[in-house]
């Protein structure tokens, strides 16, 4: 990790570690801080500032690092870090555990997909890690809801169908993230959150976006569940 001076032009081979150990470092300080934030939760010092609850506490102390809900995802993390045991050393991040959370009630399945996700890559990526999930526990397609015709139909205007807002092509319509969406990273605090992808195949549940910014890159392509991304907006990143 660099220090922020001004310098010539660093060699490549240089800022990338330098940019990896950083990330890394800002990933370990999110854990150490998590274990402070048990233990005011736990011992409910936040009383002692006339917060009357946790979530009060980090909505008025935290909010600036994403207040409950961040804290929340991080409490999340961690339970599943904690269910898969040994294995739990291999999920570094937030991200990471994010797409386990709902195996975490089922720590045998949780750590099946961890086990699958490092055979198919020794450092694998959140990516990596949902597909893996996916694997053991597929996720159930949405079913819309039933509903039975009047036995009278009324005169209604002509339905529009949902369309999939494309780049340049507003939609008054449902925004539904679909083949040819142009999207960005959901999560405010992933590197992807202000770049812009396109969805150039549809999976159901999951995407498969195609990267402005990867496309000098060997992989220019990641797989992603629909929840996990956005649409993305030409302002206001």
């Amino acid at each position: 990790m660099l220090t922020l001076e001004k310098t010539s032009a660093l060699p490549y081979n240089v800022l990338n570690e330098s940019i990896k150990e950083t990330f890394t470092a800002i990933d370990r300080f999110e854990w150490q801080a998590l274990e402070e934030i048990l233990q005011m939760r736990e011992k409910q010092l936040y009383r002692e500032a006339g917060h009357k609850s946790f979530e009060q506490y980090c909505q008025a102390e935290l909010a600036a690092w994403g207040g409950y809900r961040r804290i929340n995802q991080l409490l999340g993390a961690k339970e599943v870090i904690d269910a898969a045991d040994e294995l739990g050393e291999h999920i570094k991040n937030e991200r990471q555990a994010r797409s386990r959370m709902r195996l975490v009630k089922e720590p045998e399945k949780l750590k099946a997909a961890v086990a699958i996700a490092l055979k198919d890559n020794p450092s694998p990526s959140e990516s990596d890690f949902a597909a893996a999930a996916n694997k053991v526990v597929p996720r159930l397609l949405r079913k819309k809801p039933v509903v039975e015709e009047p036995l009278v139909p009324e005169i209604q205007e002509p339905m529009v169908p949902q369309q999939t807002p494309a780049e340049g092509d507003p939609c008054d319509c449902a925004l539904v993230i679909g083949l040819g969406s142009i999207v960005a990273h959901a999560d405010t605090y992933s590197a992807l959150y202000v770049q812009k992808g396109k969805v150039i195949e549809d999976l159901g549940d999951e995407v498969v976006v195609a990267w402005e910014h990867w496309q000098d890159k060997p992989k220019k392509t990641d797989r992603y569940f629909k929840d996990d991304l956005r649409f993305w907006q030409e302002t206001n990143q």
